[in-house]
């Protein structure tokens, strides 16, 4: 699909951020009591609930291990969308990337 780029940003570093935000509360989780059950429940339910709302896209981590980055781009309609790529698409430019969701392009 071609897609044609005015502004682009290296979210990249992005990825790690995820990760601690919605992975590490989930890591030392002790199942005591139907308390802790619940209360975590609770938690896990509003971080879907936030990124089921949210222009958040979670991106795979295992990409980076095999040289993909993400880049937030506005496209000449005025259209964010997530590309990832192994390099970074210049400004001005028409990519041919492939969809994986309606706000997420891959191009390899």
């Amino acid at each position: 699909m071609p897609t044609q780029i005015d502004s682009i940003k290296d979210e990249t570093l992005q990825i790690p951020t995820y990760l601690v935000t919605f992975i590490l509360p989930f890591l030392f989780v002790t199942v005591d009591d139907p308390y802790n059950l619940a209360a975590y429940s609770v938690f896990m339910l509003l971080v879907i609930l936030m990124l089921v709302r949210t222009e958040i896209s979670i991106i795979n981590p295992g990409l980076l291990f095999i040289g993909f980055k993400i880049f937030d781009a506005t496209t000449r309609e005025g259209t964010s969308v997530m590309v990832i790529s192994k390099t970074k698409p210049r400004v001005n430019s028409t990519i041919y990337a492939s969809p994986i969701s309606p706000q997420t392009l891959i191009l390899r």
